[in-house]
C-alpha cells in the first residue's frame, strides 16, 4: 500500500512559496519607486495602480498558502496523537497509515483487527464540544454552534467503501475520530458512520473485536 507524502513536508512547501509572494507582494510595491528613482521617469498613475492591485494578488495568495499550511500542520497533529493511542493495541492488530486511495486522497488509518475485522479512520483535529443537530455534526465552541465545514460522515463512508473495493473486503467499518474535542453524540453512530473521540477509540474497537465493551481507563 503506498502513503502519502508527510502532512509536515506539505505544510513546509506551502510556506516557502508563502514567503516566496510576500517577498513578490514587497518588490511589486517597490517597482514604481524603482522607476522613479533609477531612471528618472514620471511614473504613470496607471502603473502605480497595476502595481497595487499585483501586490495586492501576491499578499492574498501568501496568506492562503500559511492558512493552508497552518490546516496541514493541524491535521498532522491529530493524527499523530490518533497513531500514538493507537500503539495501545496489541501487535497483532494491523494498523496501516496515509493510505493513498486514488481518486479520494488518503484514509488516515486502516485497521484490522486480530480477526480481521477492517475499519478506516478519519482524525479530525477540530477543537470544543461535537454535538448534532438531526443527522448533523455541530462544533460547540465558545457558546455557539459552528457547522463543519464538510459532512464528515459522508467522507468516512467513502473512504470505507473504496477501502472494502480496494482490497476486496464484505465491509469496512467507519470511524471519525476527533483527537482533541469531546464527542456528546449518543449513541455515537450517524448513518452508517461511529462518530468517536481519541479516548474512547481503542475501547470501541476492541469492543468491536470481542464483543465486551471495556470502559478506558482515566
Amino acid at each position: 500500500m503506498k502513503t502519502v507524502a508527510n502532512p509536515r513536508e506539505m505544510a513546509a512547501n506551502l510556506r516557502r512559496r508563502a514567503r516566496f509572494y510576500y517577498g513578490m507582494t514587497v518588490a511589486t510595491l517597490g517597482i514604481p519607486g524603482m522607476v522613479w528613482i533609477l531612471c528618472d521617469l514620471t511614473v504613470p498613475f496607471w502603473f502605480v495602480c497595476l502595481c497595487l492591485v499585483a501586490a495586492r494578488i501576491c499578499y492574498c495568495e501568501a496568506g492562503q498558502h500559511m492558512q493552508a499550511a497552518a490546516r496541514f500542520e493541524q491535521g498532522q497533529t491529530g493524527e499523530d496523537e490518533l497513531a500514538e493511542e493507537l500503539e495501545k493495541l496489541s501487535p497483532r492488530w494491523r494498523v496501516k497509515r496515509n493510505v493513498i486511495i486514488e481518486h479520494l486522497g488518503d484514509i488516515d488509518f486502516f485497521v484490522v483487527s486480530p480477526s480481521g475485522k477492517p475499519f478506516v479512520l478519519d482524525a479530525k483535529s477540530h477543537e470544543g464540544t461535537i454535538v448534532t443537530i438531526g443527522q448533523a455534526i455541530y462544533r460547540l465552541y465558545k457558546g455557539s454552534y459552528v457547522p463543519l465545514e464538510k459532512d464528515l460522515v459522508v467522507q468516512a463512508m467513502r473512504q470505507a467503501i473504496a477501502a472494502k473495493e480496494l482490497f476486496g473486503l464484505p465491509y469496512v467499518t467507519a470511524v471519525v475520530v476527533f483527537t482533541r474535542a469531546q464527542v456528546q453524540i449518543y449513541p455515537p453512530k450517524i448513518r452508517q458512520a461511529h462518530i468517536l473521540s481519541k479516548s474512547n477509540v481503542v475501547a470501541f474497537l476492541l469492543e468491536q473485536e470481542t464483543g465486551v465493551f471495556k470502559f478506558p481507563a482515566a
